[in-house]
């Protein structure tokens, strides 16, 4: 199972939830799950956290092509911690039908059904449980990603926003 995070690495929220995912996280699952290995990719990928990359853990600068990076992994884990507005990473994952396991605060301002179409984790503990249930069923990750996928599909594409946008200013 391939975990990976994606985002810009100039963004403070970011390093400080990627900091904390493989400070207090990382360990936890590394030992429970030794199988599991994790991608992080974004521009400007402070050298203390390029540093840590190693066999299981490959960290990379900004890459070319989102699609290639994303293709043959499972799990998005985005462990926000603060900050705030919309998550574009996250609706990017949904769509292209990925696991996404973040915090309470990174699902601000989308629709979801914990256990559904995401997964909530706001404790180290959390986020080794949610990434185990996903190793031990991996029928899971096909089934999780198939609602996120229609998530991002139903309230997310061009027509949805569209029509809520129309909406919202024939109210106001």
């Amino acid at each position: 199972m391939k975990l990976y995070h994606l985002g810009a690495m100039d963004w403070q929220p970011n390093v400080e939830g990627v900091a904390w995912f493989l400070d207090e996280v990382w360990p936890l699952l590394n030992s429970k799950f030794p199988a599991i290995s994790c991608s992080l990719a974004g521009r400007k990928m402070p050298p203390f956290l390029l540093s840590r990359s190693n066999e299981k853990l490959e960290i990379e600068g900004e890459v070319s092509n989102i699609s290639e990076f994303i293709g043959n992994k499972n799990i998005a884990v985005i462990p926000l911690l603060s900050g705030s507005g919309m998550r574009v990473k996250i609706v990017e994952a949904l769509a292209f039908g990925k696991v996404v396991i973040t915090t309470s605060l990174g699902v601000t301002g989308i629709p979801f059904d914990d256990g559904i179409n995401i997964l909530i984790a706001n404790t180290p503990t959390e986020f080794v449980e949610k990434i185990g249930m996903l190793e031990t069923n991996p029928s899971l990750i096909t089934e999780i990603g198939a609602e996120a996928r229609k998530l991002a599909e139903t309230e997310f594409d061009l027509k949805s926003l569209s029509s809520k946008l129309s909406y919202f200013y024939a109210n106001l």
